[in-house]
């Protein structure tokens, strides 16, 4: 079956391009299809690309009844008792490996635009949150970059606090959880807290159903995990889905494309 990617114009080659990382027990084929409406109202604008994660998982909660045949699962994180072996450094190599591969399989599918933002899902959205901590620090430092694109926004579909340390030789907090960790171990240092060094700095958007079980990490990955003013928040009547009503989509768009004109991403 054709990734959506595939069926692009020649004109979209050369769209900005967002990518996109989904959520546990599922993967890019899963996601792809989840984000179809958000896909079809951004067309115009940006160029989607659906990154797979590097570790086998069993399916997510619900994801059989309409995904079953779009086996194997991954997740981003190996926190389960069998994911031992797995040494942080390992697993940072292995994000950082999954990404670059998407990155590099849309380039040579013939797309030039710039890479502008990351959308992510659940353990995808935790992953965004992480990536733009690490660039964000490293930034704020004066440090060299980790190669590979600038994000200038990021988008948090149902993102689950604690985000993940990437780059613990460089920068570390009791705020965040190790990559082989699913939380954090012990409570956060109080200097740790007050900093804002854990903070994203660049904009983004949060959208919280307000049936989703994990409501409160929802909140608090805004709330202690980005600089105050650069958020902005969707909260809609909903559990831990993506959005496919219009109604719904619309709002997010909006956000969107007002964030990406406001970062200079898109000029009217």
């Amino acid at each position: 079956m054709p990734s959506r990617n595939d069926t692009y114009d020649d004109k979209a080659l050369s769209l900005p391009r967002i990518l996109c990382l989904h959520g546990g027990g599922t993967n890019a084929r899963i996601f792809e299809s989840q984000c179809r409406v958000i896909s079809a109202h951004l067309k115009p604008y940006f160029r989607l690309v659906f990154a797979e994660a590097p570790y086998e998982s069993a399916p997510g909660p619900g994801v059989t009844s309409v995904y079953a045949d779009y086996a194997p699962f991954k997740r981003w994180l190996p926190w389960l008792p069998e994911d031992e072996h797995a040494s942080n450094e390992e697993v940072v190599h292995d994000i950082d490996q999954a990404i670059e591969e998407a990155i590099m399989s849309d380039d040579k599918k013939g797309a030039s635009g710039p890479w502008v933002a990351l959308l992510g899902f659940s353990q995808g959205a935790k992953l965004v949150m992480s990536l733009l901590i690490r660039q964000d620090v490293r930034r704020s430092r004066h440090a060299p970059p980790i190669a590979g694109p600038h994000w200038a926004f990021g988008v948090i579909l149902a993102g689950r606090a604690p985000p993940v340390a990437l780059d613990a030789g460089f920068f570390n907090s009791t705020m965040l959880c190790e990559p082989s960790q699913l939380d954090i171990v012990r409570p956060p240092d109080m200097i740790d807290a007050m900093s804002e060094d854990h903070r994203v700095r660049v904009p983004t958007i949060h959208m919280q159903g307000l049936f989703d079980q994990g409501l409160h990490l929802h909140r608090e990955m805004l709330e202690d995990y980005c600089i105050e003013g650069t958020t902005r928040l969707i909260e809609w009547n909903a559990a831990h889905v993506v959005a496919l009503k219009r109604s719904d989509v619309d709002v997010l768009i909006t956000h969107i494309l007002e964030v990406a004109r406001e970062t200079g991403v898109l000029r009217d």
